[in-house]
């Protein structure tokens, strides 16, 4: 990887880490990293374009020596940024600088891509039932969040609903590196971000009751936004991303007892997100969510 450094960047390393798939390494004070890139090229250009234009903080992204964005080394394609920023661990007040509007023509496809991913789930259980058990028992209870979570979205007035800059996951060890990354940059709403966020403080961390009432209580929500934050609170996006992990083969199914484990406690968790929703929006009855 070094040689492959040198020769398309140009840049000469001998202390070079790896992190997941991706490499880090420094030259004069500044860092570098190579991350593995899957995604859509010209969208990337888009919002690359747009972020720069519109002065966005990000991490720069340095072209090869063909002055491409991406560079394919040993099959697989990759990005190079470099930052002066410090690595470490973002908390709330990182995410809620970053909470910045902007004005583009995408539209929010929670429902769509929810509806989807549901549909692929349901057929990819029917033929993993005696291989995954563990799944196959929890599966159908988060089939049934996620259906509840859907419901919801059907009350939104989406042209009341401003975009931001979101990311696609967002949690207890994203760092600041990973938070001013362009390759994770979406545009989304800006309940995105602080739900995925206290979603995976609870599974890994603790519970954040107290944070989430904070948020609700002090930040202005249009009633669109904190329908989609009580939407995003119950689709269990921590589920389906280890799901995923399990079935690619990347950790082990009993690892998924991290999530089934914490069912009651995450059910305790909703019904107080909820009951305070309840009491200053007027949200549609959830029998189930309601505390006894």
């Amino acid at each position: 990887m070094k040689n492959a450094i040198n020769y398309y960047y140009n840049l000469v390393t001998n202390d070079l880490h790896k992190r997941d798939d991706s490499y880090y390494f420094s030259i004069n004070n500044t860092n570098y990293l190579l991350y593995p890139f899957y995604g859509n090229t010209n969208y990337l250009n888009t919002l690359y374009r747009f972020l720069t234009s519109n002065r966005i903080f990000c991490l720069t992204i340095i072209p090869n020596k063909d002055k491409q964005m991406v560079t394919v080394i040993n099959n697989i394609p990759y990005i190079m940024l470099n930052s002066n920023i410090n690595n470490n661990k973002i908390n709330i007040n990182d995410i809620l600088k970053y909470t910045i509007i902007i004005d583009c023509k995408e539209k929010l496809e929670w429902k769509r891509k929810w509806c989807l991913k549901l549909d692929y789930y349901e057929y990819q259980m029917e033929q993993y039932e005696k291989k995954y058990p563990l799944l196959s028992e929890s599966f159908f209870y988060y089939d049934g969040l996620t259906e509840t979570a859907i419901s919801l979205l059907n009350l939104v007035n989406y042209k009341n609903v401003p975009l931001f800059i979101s990311h696609n996951r967002i949690g207890k060890n994203t760092t600041l590196n990973d938070l001013y990354n362009p390759l994770n940059i979406i545009m989304d709403t800006k309940v995105r971000d602080i739900a995925e966020y206290y979603k995976n403080i609870f599974f890994y961390e603790g519970n954040p009751i107290n944070e989430v009432h904070n948020f609700i209580r002090s930040y202005n929500l249009s009633y669109d936004e904190v329908i989609l934050l009580l939407a995003r609170f119950l689709y269990p996006s921590y589920y389906f991303d280890m799901y995923d992990e399990i079935i690619n083969g990347k950790v082990q199914e009993d690892k998924i007892k991290v999530i089934i484990n914490k069912v009651d406690e995450y059910e305790t968790f909703l019904k107080n997100i909820y009951g305070l929703i309840k009491s200053k929006y007027n949200v549609p009855e959830i029998e189930w969510l309601k505390k006894t």
